[in-house]
């Protein structure tokens, strides 16, 4: 309808939680989609999940397990991968390759676990933040000594580091008034680690999401995934202004060549059929 045409009435809010901050920026199109829209987009993982009894356990279920198992060994907790808990969770393909899977699964959270720890022992704090007009309100977890630490038993990805910047960015301004936070963020992940310095213009950068944050609320925003972050990678990489490069004998300008490569985060290889 015409009526979707138009921008939305912008939202009256002052006070923003941290929490729903790092959220929408995880996917601002999905969340207009969900929560303004009220329209929920099926994936190829729910169609797949209609029908499926699968004999392999899917990336998002690893990604739960393990977390639930790292949680448990920092917290001291009883272990979600322990063979009977494991066996009578249903999780698991029964037999040998469910076995697999789970002793897997518990040698990647041990590991990981362990990194973790490397970085001292941590605490939870609450955090109440002015940037510009707004309030930021929320709850650092894994505060130590030394650093912010978080973690998620994944590669790294887009949305670790949106994530941990956002709140490395409200840490910046916590740490402005209580002087014993500390400045630095580290996020540990099974293949890397992602580590943030101290900065001193955390206002106006986290001033820049909350703006988009706000626009995100009265229509779609262009940011997605894989393709913005292709995208702003192939703006950084400065790969394309080496002669010898493929793209650049081939006369492609740097802003030409990034959005070929958005395009096929977002498509594909189908990315050629749509015009790109």
């Amino acid at each position: 309808s015409s009526d979707l045409a138009q921008p939305l009435p912008e939202p009256d809010f002052e006070r923003i939680d941290l929490a729903a901050l790092v959220k929408f920026w995880l996917d601002p199109a999905r969340f207009f989609c969900d929560r303004i829209l009220q329209v929920r987009l099926l994936t190829d993982r729910d169609d797949a999940e209609l029908d499926a009894e699968p004999f392999e356990i899917d990336a998002l279920q690893r990604t739960i397990l393990s977390g639930d198992a790292v949680r448990a060994r920092l917290q001291m907790q009883h272990d979600p991968l322990e063979t009977d808990w494991a066996r009578a969770s249903g999780r698991f393909t029964p037999g040998p390759l469910g076995e697999r899977q789970r002793s897997r699964l518990a040698l990647l959270s041990d590991r990981l676990a362990e990194r973790v720890r490397q970085h001292g022992q941590s605490t939870t704090r609450e955090v109440l933040v002015r940037c510009g007009r707004y309030e930021v309100q929320g709850t650092l977890d894994g505060v130590t000594g030394r650093a912010l630490v978080t973690w998620r038993p994944s590669k790294c990805k887009w949305r670790d580091y949106v994530a941990t910047w956002i709140r490395h960015l409200v840490l910046q301004l916590a740490a402005d008034a209580d002087p014993t936070l500390p400045r630095q963020s580290i996020h540990v992940t099974l293949a890397s680690t992602l580590t943030f310095a101290g900065l001193e213009n955390a206002e106006e950068h986290l001033l820049a999401w909350i703006e988009g944050y706000r626009r995100g609320h009265t229509e779609a925003l262009p940011v997605f995934e894989h393709a913005s972050w292709k995208y702003a990678a192939a703006l950084r990489s400065g790969e394309q202004d080496d002669p010898d490069d493929e793209a650049a004998t081939e006369g492609m300008g740097r802003e030409e060549n990034a959005r070929e490569q958005a395009a096929t985060g977002y498509w594909g290889s189908e990315s050629s059929k749509h015009g790109f």
